[in-house]
């Protein structure tokens, strides 16, 4: 890991984009986040050492890696490592579906007076059109359940004229056929999310599209929002990018009372398309 000022010298060059951010064998959460924080004021992406895909704490290191926006590396022998793992953090052209920003450590004096030494909150957002979507990640440092309150106020991004909703990737409620009332959970000044984790978690803020539309996106992946996959969402259709003819399904509620449904899509052999919404009568 570079120390501080051999970091700031990036500042004098316009091509540096990374910088390892972790120590050997990258289980230093703590100063990982610590080290993100400061990165990230740079516009530098961290990375984090390569780490095992197919034993240990696989999942969250590999969110950690996604999220950081830096490569990621995994470093199992050959035949060892987590396939389906890891196709979750990319399209099916190896781009990776990476946030619009680096995940930094929430600084949330709300849950940290009880929950710091166990349960680490990141947050980060993708920007899509004119929309923001913000992802939560709660990372436990133990093998506990940990629970811990985010309020609206400490979410500064989202659009506050906007009404948000707050789920967690790979919620059984969440996925075609749920209720969408049992997977959205409202949240602004008045309701706050509660974050639950034992490893790790991801949890997204989707904002409500004017006509009551909410969009979960491709909850396949470890990154269900990313414009490296969703380039546009109109009123009529979301607009989509990747690999030549890869085969797409995005989820979406019509409304916070609506079944949840899928939109699949298979993209043209110049790699993009859309899916269109069925308009209500």
């Amino acid at each position: 890991m570079s120390i501080p000022n051999e970091i700031m010298s990036s500042l004098s060059s316009s091509s540096m984009t990374n910088a390892r951010g972790s120590g050997d064998g990258g289980n230093d959460y703590g100063g990982f986040l610590a080290s993100s924080l400061f990165f990230s004021s740079l516009d530098i992406a961290p990375s984090t050492d390569n780490f095992y895909s197919g034993k240990g704490r696989a999942l969250l290191r590999t969110i950690l890696a996604l999220y950081s926006r830096g490569p990621v590396g995994f470093g199992d022998a050959v035949g060892e490592f987590n396939a389906t793992l890891l196709k979750r953090t990319a399209r099916s052209d190896g781009i990776l579906l990476q946030p619009s920003e680096t995940a930094v450590q929430l600084d949330s004096p709300g849950y940290c007076a009880t929950q710091c030494n166990s349960l680490i909150l990141m947050t980060t957002v993708s920007r899509i059109s004119n929309l923001v979507f913000s992802m939560i990640l709660a990372l436990v440092d133990n093998s506990k359940t940990n629970t811990a309150p985010v309020r609206f106020a400490e979410m500064p991004e989202l659009n506050r004229s906007n009404t948000h909703y707050v789920w967690r990737l790979d919620d059984p409620n969440c996925v075609p056929g749920g209720a969408a009332q049992e997977c959205l959970k409202l949240f602004d000044e008045a309701h706050n999310a509660t974050i639950t984790s034992d490893d790790a978690s991801v949890f997204v803020i989707s904002p409500e599209l004017p006509s009551g539309l909410i969009v979960l996106g491709e909850i396949s992946k470890l990154n269900p929002l990313s414009p490296a996959r969703i380039t546009n969402i109109s009123t009529e259709a979301i607009y989509l990018q990747g690999a030549p003819k890869e085969k797409v399904d995005l989820v979406i509620a019509k409304s916070a009372t609506h079944t949840i449904s899928m939109l699949t899509t298979v993209l043209s052999s110049d790699g993009v398309g859309k899916v269109a919404f069925l308009k209500e009568r």
